[in-house]
């Protein structure tokens, strides 16, 4: 549960943040990016351990880089908040 609702808030921040490009990849990440290569490559060094592992090993792949997108939505928040977003984008383009 804490997994799709970490995914949910990543993904709905983006959106509201206008990146939409992310929140797609947030969006995908579970059942996608991180579950299709786990449930190809366990079931062959594991077996059916593998197989029964693919699911929960995903949850915590997508949960720890919701995490991560999450740490960097807040950074940008907080700096949209207090009005120095557009300057510290500025001075990185300098």
């Amino acid at each position: 549960i804490a997994t799709g609702f970490l995914a949910l808030l990543a993904e709905l921040a983006r959106c509201r943040l206008g990146r939409a490009k992310v929140a797609s990849l947030l969006s995908s990440l579970r059942q996608g990016l991180c579950f299709l290569p786990l449930i190809v490559v366990l079931p062959n060094y594991y077996g059916l351990i593998g197989l029964a592992a693919a699911q929960p090993l995903a949850d915590v792949a997508a949960t720890l880089l919701s995490l991560f997108f999450l740490r960097a939505i807040l950074r940008e928040a907080k700096a949209r908040a207090e009005g120095t977003f557009e300057a510290s984008k500025q001075s990185y383009s300098e």
